[in-house]
């Protein structure tokens, strides 16, 4: 079960040793979160999941994640994981999670519906290792050693990516609620506005005037909130890109 770090019951000490740390995080309550004045997020939705199924390196990185001030939940397994509801945030897994690797991971990932980021990691990665995770569109490919110096950049980026996705989202919902205003005649005079055609060809193909097509499409711009027709195509374009 993910777990959220808790200052105020003492859940980790940065002089804890990877066992002690590691029976703490095991008894923490799913409900604890971290003290207002040590977290390093602004964006209290983001949070760092950790995957791996090695308990002493999960501690340990565990560790390392909370000394950023983070939020973060803790996984055992990739299954672990996919039962739990995950929102905002990036996901930390061991490139040894899966058999087949983090190309598998990703795949399980998708078929799940999860597209938060990934940032795999193991021991000394290959080239080839590296390849192939990029290849399998992970956002970052990471040496456990460099948790250690470079992790704080790493999440700050993260975030910064995170909060440009939501607003993106909310933006395309925006979008959404707006197109599902808009009556059968608008949304057709819409789309045929898409495919090229004028208000004349729009008017001989649905039996209506020009002069009717024309105040479709007003009533349509306004509905949108478009100051052009371009501006609405553009718009459904990318409501419909980001299905």
């Amino acid at each position: 079960m993910g777990i959220h770090t808790d200052l105020s019951k003492k859940s980790f000490s940065f002089y804890d040793s990877p066992a002690v740390i590691s029976d703490r995080y095991n008894k923490l309550s799913v409900n604890n979160t971290l003290d207002e004045s040590v977290i390093g997020s602004k964006n209290k939705k983001f949070k760092v999941y950790l995957i791996d199924q090695d308990s002493g390196q999960r501690a340990r990185l565990a560790n390392i994640i909370f000394s950023t001030g983070f939020h973060f939940e803790i996984f055992s397994s990739l299954i672990e994981f996919l039962s739990y509801s995950s929102g905002e945030g990036v996901i930390f897994v061991s490139d040894a999670i899966h058999d087949n690797g983090v190309s598998s991971v990703m795949d399980l990932l998708n078929q799940a519906g999860v597209h938060t980021s990934v940032v795999a990691y193991r021991e000394n990665p290959s080239i080839e290792h590296v390849i192939s995770a990029m290849r399998a569109r992970v956002t970052n490919f990471l040496p456990i050693e460099f948790f250690e110096t470079g992790l704080r950049e790493v999440l700050e980026a993260a975030e910064a990516e995170s909060n440009l996705n939501q607003d993106r989202r909310s933006k395309l919902e925006e979008v959404r609620k707006r197109l599902s205003g808009l009556t059968k005649r608008e949304r057709q005079v819409l789309d045929m506005i898409s495919d090229g055609l004028s208000n004349k060809e729009i008017g001989r193909e649905l039996g209506i005037s020009p002069r009717t097509v024309e105040i479709h499409r007003m009533r349509m711009l306004s509905k949108m909130a478009a100051r052009s027709s371009g501006e609405a195509i553009k718009m459904c374009c990318a409501a419909n890109m980001y299905q």
